[in-house]
């Protein structure tokens, strides 16, 4: 997060404001300097009605070459965009008005999952990384899903389920071309699931009063009707982030 002094209207009235924005940076993994890939800070404007904006939940394509982002804006909105590194043109928005959170992309590249925000309460959609209209998945149970991301084989879906009334999040995991639901946590204390790159194995976060720990199991034939394995920590109170998702090395 940055800030910029300037000026916003508010209530009629022009007032003094520090605008909040953030920009979505790369560096290598092994190390070294950031590059900034897009900046919140559109223009610094002389009058200083700057234009800010706040770039959320990256996610790198499959390939590498594209970032999709959540842009929030002063109006309210919070759209899909996606960047193309190599060409580095102004990102293309695939939402319009959007309420939009936490894209991950299909395997293929060609899909990218959100959690939409616009009828209220959350719901899976399947947006296209082009002109094509979006699609919700169906066969959720009961509750408010959010944070989705992709099995290796583009068949599932592995996201969070808030249930009972909001008290409690479990892990599930959805085949988005039958519905069939399975949860893969039943503890009430445990969300923001990911595959492993072989889909043998699930990340995710796990609460023990106010201790958040990642933990991992081996899915074994769950996904089949099977049972999964033993789920193990493997971090001990080190404190993390249980606002984002893990993400795994390849």
């Amino acid at each position: 997060m940055e800030q910029i002094d300037g000026l916003r209207r508010t209530d009629g009235a022009v007032v003094n404001a520090q605008l909040g924005f953030s920009n979505i940076v790369r560096m290598p993994a092994t190390g070294g300097a950031e590059e900034i890939l897009l900046k919140g800070l559109v223009a610094p404007a002389p009058n200083r009605f700057h234009d800010v904006r706040w770039l959320l939940a990256p996610a790198v394509s499959p390939d590498g070459t594209r970032i999709a982002a959540i842009e929030g804006d002063d109006d309210g909105t919070a759209d899909l965009i996606v960047y193309d590194t190599t060409t580095k043109r102004l990102p293309t928005v695939l939402s319009n008005g959007g309420d939009w959170a936490d894209p991950s992309w299909s395997p293929d590249g060609t899909t990218i999952v959100v959690t939409s925000y616009d009828r209220g309460l959350p719901q899976l959609v399947l947006k296209p990384a082009d002109t094509r209209p979006s699609t919700p998945v169906k066969g959720i149970p009961d509750g408010e899903p959010y944070r989705a991301s992709y099995s290796p084989d583009g068949k599932w879906l592995v996201y969070t389920l808030r249930h009972d009334d909001g008290r409690k999040n479990d892990v599930h995991a959805i085949e988005i071309s039958t519905g069939k639901d399975v949860a893969l946590t039943a503890d009430g204390v445990s969300w923001n699931g990911v595959f492993s790159p072989d889909g043998r194995q699930l990340a995710f976060l796990h609460a023990d009063g106010f201790t958040i720990d990642l933990w991992v199991r081996d899915l074994g034939d769950v996904l089949s009707g099977g049972r999964p394995g033993l789920p193990f920590k493997i971090t001990h109170g080190e404190g993390i982030d249980g606002a984002n998702r893990p993400a795994w090395g390849r």
